[in-house]
């Protein structure tokens, strides 16, 4: 049953990175996501407009929901061990 619990977080943190970079690179669209590419496709990077109106704020709830995606797992992880009494 445990092995159930961990298969399950793993992909919940799964689908959170997904989201993170579909809502990143998909609906907000801001230069600052590329910061840490080479220059050469920062350069290459474009603005773009808007393909509906409210595209950046659907993306930003999407990063939001993504952050708790990732910290959810990591929270309830915790609380289980700790439940469980496990240690190293």
């Amino acid at each position: 049953m445990i092995w159930l619990i961990t298969i399950i977080l793993s992909l919940i943190m799964m689908l959170g990175f997904f989201l993170m970079l579909w809502s990143a690179v998909g609906f907000i669209q801001n230069k600052k996501f590329f910061s840490s590419a080479p220059k050469a496709i920062v350069e290459a990077v474009e603005p773009k407009e808007e393909k509906f109106k409210g595209q950046h704020i659907v993306g930003w709830i999407l990063m939001v929901l993504s952050f708790v995606l990732l910290i959810g797992p990591v929270v309830y992880g915790i609380y289980d061990g700790v439940t469980r009494e496990f240690g190293y």
